[in-house]
């Protein structure tokens, strides 16, 4: 009981470091900007601040994109069609239609529905590798704490190329 355990939470710890998902799952993914919290911004905008109308979605690898929804401030809930899909970027990524999100009115959260796991193509040996050097880990300083168990075990260095990395 005590290794799966283990098990279960060196896995939960890398897939929150890495936000790959190691096992077909469904997950929705929410962006909530309503109420907002801040005036709208004016001025100056940060150096390198590109608009872009591709949305990147922060779990990969993404085998299909089910459904999107988007929910306005006055509650109005519409599906809309992604005008463009590219799951084999990373992140993977769409583009709605300018036109839906415009009648849409005021947007208040964008709710994307995706199945995300490995495809057939995709190698995940190190990926088990890397969880189980750090259930080990863990398990052979356990009177310790692991503060340091990901760099310690070296299982951080076998997770760098499943690390999603989001801007620039």
């Amino acid at each position: 009981d005590f290794m799966l355990a283990l098990l279960v939470s060196a896995t939960e710890r890398a897939n929150r470091l890495t936000s790959y998902e190691h096992a077909e799952r469904v997950i929705e993914v929410r962006w909530d900007m309503h109420p907002a919290k801040r005036q709208g911004y004016g001025g100056l905008a940060p150096l390198g601040m590109v608009y872009s109308d591709w949305i990147g979605l922060p779990v990969y690898p993404i085998r299909s994109i089910a459904q999107v929804r988007c929910v306005s401030a006055d509650g109005e809930d519409t599906v809309l069609e992604p005008e463009q899909v590219d799951l084999e970027s990373k992140p993977a990524r769409f583009r709605l239609p300018m036109s839906g999100l415009r009648a849409h009115g005021q947007l208040a959260s964008l709710r994307v529905t995706v199945t995300a796991g490995p495809r057939p193509h995709d190698r995940t040996e190190s990926y088990r590798q890397a969880v189980a050097m750090l259930a080990a880990y863990m398990h052979d300083n356990r009177n310790c704490g692991a503060d340091n168990a990901m760099s310690a075990s070296g299982a951080l260095a076998l997770l760098r190329p499943y690390m999603l990395r989001r801007g620039l």
